[in-house]
């Protein structure tokens, strides 16, 4: 099973990180809207070419699942968890700590579907 927890910068509110999903390099871009009190996370290729944009962070909730393009976005799929288990959306200090993501790569992705 190859889940990753993938690091961010809870003390920051914008940040772009190089990150390896499934052996392909991403970039992936966060930002904290304060009107909204909420995280934002785009998702792009190497090049910094957006390949999906403006997924709202929410907790116990897959990221970009309508927007699975097959050989463009990361074969697995990123989720987002509340680690205390309340379902609350992280707020600028949270994310990182109280609230985590989470990457599942393909593998497990295509042996859960094949499960059902």
């Amino acid at each position: 099973m190859a889940i990753l927890e993938i690091p961010v910068l809870p003390d920051s509110v914008r940040w772009v990180q190089e990150t390896n999903l499934d052996g392909v390099r991403y970039l992936l871009h966060f930002t904290w809207n304060q009107r909204e009190s909420a995280w934002y996370v785009s998702i792009h290729d190497v090049n910094d070419d957006a390949l999906a944009s403006g997924a709202k962070i929410v907790a116990n909730w897959f990221l970009f699942l309508r927007r699975i393009n097959p050989g463009v976005m990361p074969p697995g799929r990123l989720y987002v968890t509340d680690t205390t288990g309340g379902g609350v959306d992280p707020g600028q200090r949270d994310l990182g700590e109280r609230v985590k993501l989470i990457y599942v790569d393909a593998e497990d992705v295509a042996a859960a579907q094949a499960t059902g």
